[in-house]
């Protein structure tokens, strides 16, 4: 891992023939803050509380995290909703807008006199813990704000949001002026995420072959290397076959030479 937000991606047909181990092996992972998101193909069994066994191996919420298939022809069907619950995108001010009438104003000499709250424009940068130097840059945006956007199809995308006005706490009272925000999707933020992969007898060489696709499909999307992946082959063994690695096309050739090797489902060691 690489201190990155984190994820594994699950794709199996089956369950698993070591439940309570990988019941256990899964709480571990999420417990260190890695999201565990699962595309299940076929039946499932329910336990604790009527909650399905898928339901309790993924991360929260369920429905974000878990993939409830028919066949395995059905993979491609989720594409989107796995890419936008498992890939975040910073947002960038494209445009702001005041309401304040400027048709009044007056000169000052030293802005730093004036009262009021500074507002950060591109060009800012740090020099130092106290110290700010002004350095303008053509097409500079800044990410205003801690609150990444969702992974969507289009990669255009925008958005005109209004601040919240400022208030008065003690009389709470709304103050002019309102900022208005038009923003766009940005990069896609880094992330670390792994593949397992079933490759039980029960799943067979076509459909394994299809969550190769699958995976490339998924990968096609993913802005490398600031997003890095891995793979797991696994039945009652697991085989490393792409270590955390942020190049696409090395990637992409360990997962093509990945083989169908059939065996037990046990998806406790792979996790």
């Amino acid at each position: 891992w690489t201190g990155y937000r984190q994820a594994v991606v699950l794709i199996t047909d089956g369950e698993s023939n070591d439940l309570a181990e990988t019941s256990h092996e899964a709480k571990v992972l999420k417990s260190h803050g890695v999201a565990l998101f699962c595309a299940h193909v076929g039946n499932y069994s329910h336990g604790n509380q009527g909650r399905s066994s898928l339901d309790q191996l993924v991360s929260s919420p369920v429905e974000h995290h878990a993939f409830k298939l028919n066949n395995y022809e059905e993979l491609g069907s989720i594409s989107d909703r796995l890419l936008m619950n498992l890939v975040q995108v910073t947002r960038r001010a494209r445009r702001a807008k005041c309401n304040v009438d400027l048709s009044r104003y007056v000169m000052t000499a030293d802005l730093s006199l004036v009262d009021g709250h500074d507002l950060i424009l591109p060009g800012w940068e740090p020099r130092g813990s106290t110290l700010w130097r002004w350095q303008p840059k053509y097409a500079t945006a800044r990410l205003l704000e801690d609150k990444p956007m969702e992974w969507e199809p289009e990669h255009s995308i925008q958005r005109s949001l209004e601040f919240e006005p400022f208030r008065d706490q003690a009389a709470q009272t709304e103050l002019e002026p309102n900022v208005f925000v038009e923003y766009e999707a940005g990069d896609q933020c880094p992330l670390d995420v792994v593949f397992l992969v079933d490759s039980s007898m029960s799943v067979g060489e076509a459909n394994f072959e299809k969550s190769k696709a699958f995976i490339r499909e998924i990968v096609g999307e993913l802005e490398m290397p600031s997003i890095q992946v891995g793979l797991i082959r696994f039945h009652h063994a697991f085989s490393v076959i792409s270590s955390l690695e942020g190049k696409r096309d090395l990637f992409l050739k360990g997962l093509d030479s990945m083989a169908f090797e059939p065996g037990e489902t046990k998806i406790s060691p792979a996790l």
